[in-house]
């Protein structure tokens, strides 16, 4: 069953078909959002409107725990409720914020690889992120978002954590910072140079060389990270191994970005532990991602 979305813009009375999903439209919080299937039939997207989504860390620990890769996918893509969550746009109303991000680092025996990406930079060229970013970093920060709205959160969370490892500071401590901006459908990628120039529009220039597009593969992508919106914006912070150690969504608070900066710089000193001491923790690691 072939499924549209269109907005009702409350003001103007009007339909506007979101045919263009990854298109940096704004969402606002005067819209209200009906799923259209092809039978004609309707239902509201119903996500709770008051307090977060706290079935998102069940989620992400049944993923970690017991079931395969592709069940968990299955599982996500054919829950109805995480469907209407997905594209609730009530999100705005509550600053994307579907969860709180992590209050300290995550254990590595309860990580989990962060899905490579097939991506294009800004100047052309493809690449697989975080597969392609330099072997010597030890820690990445991966933002990422689907909408307009969503990539106008993950500012809260890559500009502060540039100021704290600047250029100067990645070959020192061996940090990158790196954003993905997905476009839903794929065959947009015909008008790939009009979404390249519009990031580039958008972005410190300093970030060229960070800033990667990708288009489609959306549903996958979210499925192996149990992401409930499609509106906000995503913050995720991993180790040498790619490993998902820290994440969050929507606007930063102080107290998250603090939280963020703190992780990062205990990678950077986790990391630097002699292999020696570090090797049975990596063989341990890599022994229960294979498992999964």
């Amino acid at each position: 069953m072939q499924r549209y979305t269109t907005v009702l813009n409350k003001a103007s009375k009007g339909l506007v078909p979101l045919i263009l999903e990854g298109s940096l439209v704004k969402p606002s919080s005067r819209l209200s959002v009906r799923t259209f299937s092809s039978n004609n039939s309707t239902s509201d997207n119903i996500f709770g409107s008051n307090g977060k989504d706290s079935s998102f860390h069940s989620n992400v620990d049944s993923a970690i725990g017991g079931s395969t890769k592709d069940e968990n996918m299955q599982r996500y893509k054919a829950d109805k409720q995480t469907a209407a969550k997905w594209l609730d746009i009530g999100i705005v109303k509550k600053k994307g914020r579907a969860y709180d991000a992590n209050s300290s680092l995550i254990p590595i025996e309860h990580s989990i690889i962060f899905p490579s990406v097939q991506c294009t930079s800004m100047d052309g060229a493809n690449r697989s992120i975080p597969l392609d970013l330099a072997a010597d970093h030890k820690v990445k920060l991966v933002v990422f978002s689907f909408k307009h709205y969503g990539f106008t959160l993950v500012r809260s969370w890559l500009e502060p954590f540039l100021q704290k490892f600047p250029s100067s500071e990645v070959s020192k401590n061996k940090i990158a910072a790196v954003e993905i901006c997905f476009i839903e459908y794929g065959f947009l990628a015909m008008a790939k140079t009009v979404f390249i120039n519009s990031i580039k529009n958008n972005i410190a220039d300093s970030q060229f060389n960070h800033t990667y597009l990708t288009f489609g593969g959306v549903t996958d992508f979210a499925s192996q990270l149990s992401l409930p919106n499609v509106y906000t914006g995503y913050a995720y912070l991993l180790d040498e191994q790619n490993r998902v150690r820290w994440h969050g969504c929507g606007e930063a608070t102080e107290e998250e970005v603090k939280t963020l900066l703190t992780c990062a710089q205990q990678l950077v000193e986790e990391q630097q532990t002699p292999p020696s001491t570090g090797h049975h923790h990596k063989n341990k690691a890599n022994k229960s991602i294979g498992k999964r």
